[in-house]
């Protein structure tokens, strides 16, 4: 199976229009592909049951009303969905032909991870709303002993999904902020991953093997759009650009 997995919680329109702009493009840009949305019980009635009419939509209802920086992981659950390929994209952004290009070139590769920074403010290792996975390549996940030894192994390897949910069990108040979802990839899957990833920069290419990329002002992968007029269309709405509001 092949997915686009979101998280999507409040009722602010940048996202919950947002998520409607990306599935109708997904339809264009993904054929074949299911737009799998995680989200709980602040999103809007109207949303949900919009979603629920679409073809190429799965919903996965976490239930209650938290509006934590944290519900941004919820996503990465699909990350450990066997043997899916699955890109992991935000709300706010668009997919487009570009996106498209990139991950054909990924898939038509011998990599299982895919990394995209496609502007210079894309810093960390990892964009949490730019990467995919194929190959069950993070069911495990290796992560450093501490052992000096050469008589031990210096890696144990536990189960991606539980090392995820581990980490989210000792999430501290204020670590629950903004990209801890970028510091869960940053801290544990950049390093396991990075020699089985294709990347694609147009800007802080970290890694010499990176696949550089023009850079471009506006339709890079994973800006921030904040007009909706399709979404807007569809469920009434005589406005078609929203104010972006965290939502945590």
């Amino acid at each position: 199976m092949k997915y686009i997995s979101y998280s999507l919680w409040g009722d602010n329109k940048v996202y919950t229009y947002g998520i409607v702009e990306n599935v109708l493009d997904a339809k264009k840009f993904y054929e074949g592909w299911i737009v799998r949305v995680h989200y709980n019980d602040t999103v809007p009635q109207n949303i949900i049951d919009w979603l629920k009419k679409q073809d190429n939509v799965e919903l996965v209802h976490h239930p209650g009303t938290k509006t934590k920086a944290s519900n941004t992981l919820w996503r990465f659950e699909d990350l450990f969905i066997k043997d899916a390929t699955v890109n992991v994209r935000d709300a706010d952004s668009r997919i487009t032909e570009r996106e498209r290009i990139l991950v054909d070139d990924w898939l038509s590769s011998d990599k299982d991870f895919h990394i995209v920074r496609d502007h210079k403010d894309h810093v960390c290792p990892i964009g949490a709303g730019g990467f995919g996975v194929r190959n069950n390549c993070i069911e495990y996940i290796g992560v450093a002993t501490g052992t000096r030894s050469v008589n031990e192994a210096p890696y144990h390897f536990p189960l991606g999904i539980e090392l995820m949910n581990l980490f989210l069990k000792d999430l501290s108040k204020d670590r629950d902020v903004y990209i801890v979802d970028q510091l869960f990839l940053a801290q544990y899957v950049y390093k396991y991953v990075i020699n089985k990833s294709m990347v694609h920069c147009s800007h802080n290419a970290y890694e010499p093997f990176a696949k550089r990329l023009n850079p471009i002002e506006t339709g890079f992968m994973g800006e921030v759009v904040t007009d909706c007029p399709r979404a807007s269309e569809i469920m009434g709405d005589k406005e078609t650009s929203f104010e972006r509001k965290g939502a945590y």
